[in-house]
């Protein structure tokens, strides 16, 4: 890997691209070679940083080394198709994928080393590997997860909630698709079920429980997020951790090196 990780940033004028650029521009071993925004936005050919604001990734990124994303699935799964063609590296942390996205990214990401995670915070990616473990020791508990954020969020559930449901599934051997409820309703809670619950509204950066509830006891697990710098500091981190390696799709756990928790 080089010394200095040349990166290019999507949705510089949003509130995650403004905060990875932020980041990325007082990183050490990182610089920032472009940056990019819908074409139309009134942010383009401004300057940001010292950069101007591009319209496409293909402009932005010409002298990046790595794409770093947070935007939308549809401009996401643009600039993957981007840098399999031009083998740069990339950084996806948008969430909402469709299945069909989804499928079209992992094609994709057979020509270009991609790490993809919906939430890139260290503290988040060791929760995960916490109710992994959680599910699995207490595997007669019922499962609950509720997920808190900003009003003008789009997905829901949050991509973590669902990272965190599927790290709990995975561990009791279970298949999430058919497990899990969003709404309760006028229903007796079934076996096996796994519960998400989400809540919007003001100004909330994240917050994420998993409850494991028993006969007489309960384990709660809790994430709050109070800035979104720590998105935009694992975002610089994988950046710099992707750049160099071998074409495939990563996560965090990667990154991190978490895997022998």
């Amino acid at each position: 890997m080089a010394n200095t990780v040349m990166i290019s940033v999507a949705g510089v004028a949003g509130r995650m691209g403004f905060s990875i650029a932020a980041e990325a521009s007082a990183a050490d071993g990182v610089e920032i070679t472009g940056l990019f925004e819908a074409s139309g936005h009134p942010s383009v050919g401004k300057a940001f940083m010292g950069v101007t604001v591009c319209d496409s990734v293909a402009e932005a990124s010409g002298n990046a080394d790595v794409v770093v994303d947070f935007t939308s699935p549809e401009a996401a799964l643009e600039g993957a198709r981007y840098c399999s063609r031009e083998g740069k590296a990339m950084v996806i942390g948008t969430t909402g994928f469709t299945d069909g996205q989804m499928r079209k990214i992992k094609s994709l990401v057979g020509s270009f080393p991609c790490v993809m995670a919906p939430n890139m915070s260290v503290g988040v990616n060791l929760v995960e590997k916490l109710v992994s473990l959680a599910s699995e020791k207490l595997s007669g508990f019922d499962i609950e997860i509720f997920e808190m954020h900003h009003a003008q969020k789009v997905d829901s559930p949050s991509g973590t909630a669902l990272a965190l449901a599927q790290a709990a599934a995975d561990a009791r051997r279970l298949d999430l698709e058919n497990c899990s409820v969003y709404s309760r309703g006028e229903t007796v809670r079934k076996k096996d079920e796994i519960g998400i619950q989400s809540v919007r509204g003001g100004t909330v950066v994240g917050e994420h429980t998993v409850l494991f509830i028993g006969n007489g006891e309960r384990v709660e697990i809790t994430h709050r997020a109070e800035s979104r710098n720590i998105f935009a500091a694992g975002a610089v981190r994988a950046a710099r951790w992707v750049c160099g390696k071998p074409p495939g799709l990563y996560g965090m756990s990667e990154v991190l090196e978490l895997g022998g928790i």
